[in-house]
């Protein structure tokens, strides 16, 4: 998102074009599945949009795209989480809430790839939801 008007959005597209949008409202807002207000928005996050599909277009749904990170988890200190990522980068996320409860401590037997001797590492143990927010 490019910039953000009074009843207007505008986006860039991967080969550079800018398209505003008309917001009307009723148009309403999302931080990834979560409801939210116009004043989530700001300069720069990735949004994906929902137009109707009589003309002139206007947006019914703007939906913020959550940063989502990957790695394996090196360090836990208080609120940040340290990830080891792809070709050796060090990911850091401050934790704004409690972690999310991943998805192997909700089984209710261990999976056939989980072997006896293996445990679960304590990172990965199930903790209430979280926002998360790398560090730049």
């Amino acid at each position: 998102m490019t910039a953000l008007g009074t009843n207007s959005i505008t986006l860039k597209d991967h080969q550079g074009t800018s398209t505003t949008y008309t917001t009307t409202a009723t148009t309403t807002y999302f931080e990834g599945s979560t409801a939210g207000v116009v004043g989530d928005l700001a300069v720069g996050e990735q949004v994906s949009l929902a137009l109707t599909s009589t003309t002139p277009q206007t947006v019914t749904k703007v939906t913020i795209c959550l940063e989502r990170v990957f790695g394996s988890v090196t360090a836990v200190a208080g609120n940040v989480i340290t990830l080891s990522s792809f070709h050796s980068t060090t990911i850091t996320v401050n934790v704004s809430a409690p972690l999310p409860t991943p998805r192997v401590a909700r089984l209710h037997r261990s999976p056939p790839w989980l072997s006896e001797h293996r445990s679960v590492p304590s990172a990965l143990r199930a903790r209430p939801r979280a926002a998360l927010t790398p560090v730049r």
